[in-house]
This record gives structure tokens, C-alpha cells and sequence, in this order.
């Protein structure tokens, strides 16, 4: 999966929500609170994690990858 294959936008909410990056991954923030800190909408925030999910998925089909247990 190639870093183009999201926008920044979509990667920053990723990142934001699940708490990548960071050394809690517990640190996960909620749509509201990433929303306030990109100054976008709660919806507009949802809808770029719902894509960049999306995204993932599909590429994971397109590798034959079907569950999180083919690659664990």
C-alpha cells in the first residue's frame, strides 16, 4: 500500500482517530475532538475516516488479503 494511495487529509484522520504514530495506541481521538483540531465538521471528518477505510479494504481484496488473520 503506497503513501499516494490516501490523501493527506484521509491520513491525518487515521492517524488522529486509532492513534497511530504515537506510543499509546490508546491515544485514539474521538470525531468530534479531531473535527475541532482540523477545523472541518464532525461529518466531513467521518466521512474521510469511512474513504480511507474504504480505501484500505479494497487494496487489501486486490492483495488476496481477505481478513486481518491472513496477514497475522
Amino acid at each position: 500500500m503506497g503513501n499516494d494511495m490516501l490523501t493527506l487529509n484521509e491520513r491525518t484522520v487515521l492517524q488522529l482517530r486509532f492513534g497511530l504514530g504515537t506510543d499509546d495506541a490508546s491515544s485514539g481521538l474521538t470525531l468530534v475532538e479531531i473535527a475541532r483540531q482540523l477545523s472541518i465538521s464532525t461529518q466531513r471528518a467521518s466521512q474521510l475516516e469511512a474513504s480511507a477505510l474504504a480505501k484500505m479494504r479494497a487494496a487489501m481484496r486486490e492483495r488476496g488479503i481477505e481478513s486481518l488473520e491472513d496477514v497475522l
